[in-house]
């Protein structure tokens, strides 16, 4: 994982380029290198910038609770952490539904998330107001159901490491019949800081 230092202002997040490996052999004790869940890297934010730099980052084996591994070996002890500080930006999330609930049910009212968060470089989001996420097709539905929101954006552009969940309540389908209520979730897992370094 890629670890940053530091916190940026409001308006920025660290954004990760490149690795220069994302895959490093571990060698040692079978009880120790079974305890390695993750490589740590760490970044200090105040060495970042809004243009892509590298950072050259010492490996750190740790476990599942975050502790250091000690007395296993790394194929190589550093790696090239290529990022840059991408802008946030807040615009009008649109959402479209397609198809209809199971036979005696009906659409009564359908709420989403007004807005969602966008990072990227900042020429990339000046002319960005609203985005769009797919389509989804509720044909059929008669339970409660989740539908994942694949956000439409532009090369470059990603969705906030500032949402983890973003959730859109549907109030249908209604049961015509009896008025029997139960609800659609629309939510958005939003990627997290940092990235996986597999072992």
């Amino acid at each position: 994982d890629v670890v940053f230092e530091g916190s940026p202002s409001t308006d920025r997040e660290p954004h990760i380029v490149s690795l220069s490996s994302e895959y490093v052999s571990v060698s040692g004790a079978k009880s120790l290198v079974d305890r390695v869940k993750s490589l740590e890297a760490v970044v200090k934010i105040s060495d970042m910038s809004d243009t892509a730099a590298e950072f050259e980052a010492e490996l750190t084996p740790v476990d599942s609770e975050g502790n250091k591994v000690s007395d296993v070996e790394l194929a190589v002890d550093k790696v090239t952490v290529t990022a840059q500080l991408y802008s946030r930006k807040t615009v009008q999330l649109e959402v479209n539904t397609s198809g209809r609930p199971a036979a005696g049910y009906a659409v009564e009212s359908v709420v989403t998330p007004p807005t969602v968060v966008i990072a990227g470089p900042a020429d990339a989001l000046a002319d960005i107001s609203s985005v769009t996420a797919e389509t989804v097709d509720i044909s059929g539905i008669e339970k409660t159901t989740d539908f994942g929101l694949a956000i439409v954006l532009p090369d470059g552009v990603e969705v906030s490491a500032l949402v983890r969940r973003l959730k859109s309540l549907t109030y249908s389908p209604r049961l015509v019949s009896t008025f029997y209520c139960i609800y659609i979730s629309l939510f958005l897992f939003a990627l997290f800081y940092g990235k996986v370094v597999t072992i």
